[in-house]
């Protein structure tokens, strides 16, 4: 089974709003391109900092469709955030 590309994360997909982070994910890969249904799983989401450490840990949310995944960041820091496709046989892209 083939790889996939890393997902597109744009500067604007990410934003904190008081101690809420909005994480937006447009459904497309690198290429700008929809992933193949027939191998695409989901996009996980890895995330640093504040509430999460210095190391990035995956988050118990992630993506399947293109939407805003909303993360509660009680500690006022900086916040690392990173996406990941995964496909159907556990294979991963590159973030």
């Amino acid at each position: 089974q083939e790889g996939l590309l890393a997902p597109q994360f744009r500067e604007q997909d990410l934003d904190a709003i008081s101690s809420i982070l909005y994480i937006n994910w447009s459904g497309l890969n690198s290429s700008l391109a929809p992933y193949d249904s027939s191998i695409f799983k989901q996009v996980n989401v890895w995330i640093k900092g504040g509430d999460f450490g210095e190391q990035y840990v995956r988050y118990a949310s992630f993506f399947t469709k293109a939407g805003t995944i909303q993360i509660n960041a009680t500690k006022v820091s900086t916040y690392c955030v990173k996406l990941q496709a995964e496909t159907k046989d556990g294979k991963f892209s590159s973030f």
